[in-house]
């Protein structure tokens, strides 16, 4: 009786993962790591994913990426089509039988050009690598404050060092 006593006052302790969380998009991102393996947790409105890596096939080195939407070609070749299709439906034969069918057409190529505007805007991430190069899982850099950032910096920092201490584990331990 007085073990199970002296049990229940025990506190388990489960060791911290460093972890860090962004938004992408409509996103919410979470990275954590422990000794052997990477996690990443993406949810949203309607789904959740989550990925896995050993952390002894992903590069120490962090690299910079800076991207533009790859929705921007679409986008824009679909605003200057609704556009088009707008002029040559005003200016036919159609027009009296659909009168609304020219505005309605350069609407939707408003909205897609709106969209093209707002996909010009660039994006930069650090991204995480396999040993070959390919990117495996990328940090979102916002327009965040300074300890956002210096929380990031942390998390980088001892995300290299636990990659490192992996690959040592993983290659030089011969036990």
């Amino acid at each position: 009786m007085r073990d199970t006593a002296l049990r229940s006052k025990v506190i388990h302790l489960v060791p911290e993962k460093p972890s860090f969380s962004f938004k992408d998009g409509t996103e919410s991102v979470t990275l954590n790591f422990d000794a052997r393996y990477l996690f990443e947790h993406r949810k949203s409105h309607f789904t959740s994913k989550s990925n896995v890596w050993l952390l002894h096939d992903l590069s120490p080195l962090l690299t910079p990426q800076c991207t533009v939407s790859e929705n921007l070609n679409r986008h824009l070749s679909l605003a200057a089509i609704l556009g088009l299709s707008a002029i040559v439906v005003l200016f036919s034969a159609l027009r009296p039988f659909m009168p609304l069918l020219a505005p309605a057409l350069a609407m939707s190529a408003l909205f897609f050009a709106c969209l093209t505007i707002f996909d010009i805007k660039r994006k930069f991430w650090i991204c995480i690598n396999d040993d070959d190069g390919l990117i495996n899982t990328r940090i979102r850099l916002g327009a965040n404050n300074e300890t956002v950032s210096a929380n990031r910096q942390v998390f980088e920092t001892k995300l290299s060092e636990a990659i490192e201490a992996a690959k040592q584990q993983e290659y030089y331990n011969f036990d």
